[in-house]
């Protein structure tokens, strides 16, 4: 090998180390103040609360979006769950797991409030889903159709048959759900 294609690695050898070195160490806390800007970034991102016992502020929107699963719940049953947890998943999770949520205080469970609106006007005639969506048929049989799973999740052109599917997946879920839901009555 000739002078020049030795220089030449030695050049390309001394960038590569140095490059990796450069890239490798950690700017931001070379210098003291951007060492500061570097350690109050995480806590500008993510808050750090050091009272554990603080609650998030209840706001309507959390009791609208507890109110959307549970309209039978009073607003202030709802608020009070969320004030004693400071979570929507912790007041929906109670309100499944009991059926219900602990009535609020006198003061304020004088009149319930209405449920929230709901994109389908409930009928008077249909108080459950399973008559709502026609399937008393269906609740008496345990075994579901052998439907190939494949087949069913198989994704159509055709928006009628789209629709169709997916009416077939909701019928399917509010059976399911009642099946556990009777299970877990029965355990009980």
């Amino acid at each position: 090998m000739d002078s020049s294609t030795v220089s030449f690695l030695l050049a390309v050898a001394t960038a590569f180390v140095v490059l990796r070195w450069y890239l490798s160490t950690p700017q931001a806390n070379s210098h003291p103040a951007n060492r500061r800007a570097s350690q109050e970034a995480p806590q500008e991102r993510v808050p750090v609360n050091p009272n554990p016992s603080y609650r998030r502020p209840v706001t309507d929107s959390m009791v609208e979006v507890v109110q959307a699963i549970a309209p039978t719940l009073s607003t202030a049953q709802i608020r009070q769950d969320l004030e004693r947890t400071g979570s929507v998943e912790a007041t929906i999770e109670r309100y499944l797991a009991n059926g219900g949520l602990p009535g609020a205080s006198s003061s304020s469970s004088q009149s319930p409030q209405q449920p929230a609106k709901v994109d389908k006007p409930l009928n008077s005639s249909d108080p459950n889903l399973i008559s709502r969506y026609n399937l008393q048929d269906r609740v008496s049989t345990e075994a579901e159709q052998s439907k190939d799973k494949a087949e069913r999740l198989k994704w159509t052109t055709d928006k009628s048959e789209r629709q169709a599917q997916l009416r077939r997946q909701q019928e399917e879920m509010i059976l399911r759900a009642r099946r556990q839901f009777q299970q877990n009555n029965a355990d009980k």
